[in-house]
């Protein structure tokens, strides 16, 4: 038996051995996936940026001016827009490299985290939208021209887009008992692949004014309402 006892203690030892490698592995390896996410999406950037100083130059150059730009790139995909006009970098990560939602401009480049919103002028309505939910919004007036406005009467439809059903809300709504006046409805921005939507709502009752901002955000299931710039004359 004791002769036995140098040969499990080695198998013993090797087996601890291996598990000890195995879970290193697996506290490590979504670390490692981390930084290698975040030096792919810092390289991005920088030849992004590079990328548009290159086309202003090419632009000011004029006519039958061209320039040679590699691109290599070991994760993420670069994409060409022919809608929007823009070249996209996009990296799916669990890396924190931009606050959910957010979106910074740095001259002509963006940054955003979630490009899932779509904001659309319909006519008479507005159109916020993303994977989840589609909410309209009556279009009133502009900010040269007011027009009565209603709070409880703003949003006239929501859609559930993954459920395929649709909302006709009875929603009243008062700011410091003020639930109409004249003023308009405007979107922040309109356009596709946004990180945020927001539609303002701004009114005047009396010697009060203020805004009402609906925000929808990329993958979120709900719209949140906030009120700003509150003046009283």
């Amino acid at each position: 038996m004791k002769s036995l006892s140098p040969l499990l203690s080695g198998v013993l030892y090797t087996g601890i051995v291996i598990v000890s490698v195995i879970l290193a592995m697996n506290i490590l390896g979504p670390v490692v996936e981390k930084m290698k996410d975040r030096a792919a999406f810092e390289e991005a950037r920088s030849f992004m940026a590079s990328l548009d100083k290159t086309i202003q130059k090419v632009v000011k150059e004029g006519r039958y001016s061209t320039r040679v730009i590699s691109l290599d790139f070991s994760r993420g995909k670069y994409i060409i827009d022919n809608k929007t006009n823009r070249i996209k970098y996009e990296l799916e990560t669990e890396a924190k490299l931009v606050s959910p939602g957010t979106m910074k401009k740095v001259g002509n480049l963006i940054i955003a985290s979630g490009d899932d919103v779509k904001v659309e002028d319909l006519g008479n309505v507005i159109r916020m939208s993303n994977s989840y939910l589609q909410v309209n919004f009556t279009k009133i007036g502009n900010e040269s021209s007011y027009a009565p406005v209603n709070l409880s009467q703003m949003i006239t439809e929501i859609k559930l887009i993954k459920e395929n059903i649709t909302i006709n809300p009875g929603i009243i709504l008062k700011f410091s008992d003020v639930e109409s006046g004249n003023g308009y409805v405007k979107a922040e921005e309109m356009g596709e692949n946004l990180p945020v939507g927001k539609v303002i709502v701004h009114v005047k009752s009396g010697a009060m004014s203020f805004d009402v901002v609906y925000t929808l955000k990329s993958y979120a299931d709900f719209i949140t309402l906030s009120v700003k710039n509150v003046k009283i004359e």
